[in-house]
């Protein structure tokens, strides 16, 4: 889990949100060209590392692993498969309907 919530107290993660939120508006509105919410990111990064957000009880981001995940192809339990297997073929008579009707059109 990334975000930290070791903090009864979710207060100022809550005031915190409520004002780069309506910063975020607010920007938006006021100066539309600029990138409104690459700035709020930005500027709330800085301030966390400046003020120490997550010492004061503000949920914050945890360290990010850095580089690329591991690739490896998933192996879905037999079970897993066969519970999904009605709603995939409910997908699949309704694409298929779809392209039939398609193509009649032209």
């Amino acid at each position: 889990m990334l975000v930290s919530t070791e903090s009864s107290e979710g207060g100022a993660t809550i005031a915190v949100s409520a004002v780069s939120l309506a910063a975020l508006f607010a920007l938006r509105l006021l100066m539309a060209k600029l990138p409104a919410a690459l700035l709020i990111v930005v500027s709330a990064i800085g301030l966390s590392w400046a003020f120490d957000f997550a010492a004061h009880g503000i949920a914050v981001v945890g360290p990010i692993p850095a580089g690329l995940p591991s690739f490896e192809i998933p192996t879905p339990a037999f079970a897993d498969i066969v519970r999904l297997l009605p709603a995939a073929l409910g997908i699949f008579l309704v694409c298929f309907a779809d392209e039939i009707l398609t193509a009649r059109s032209f």
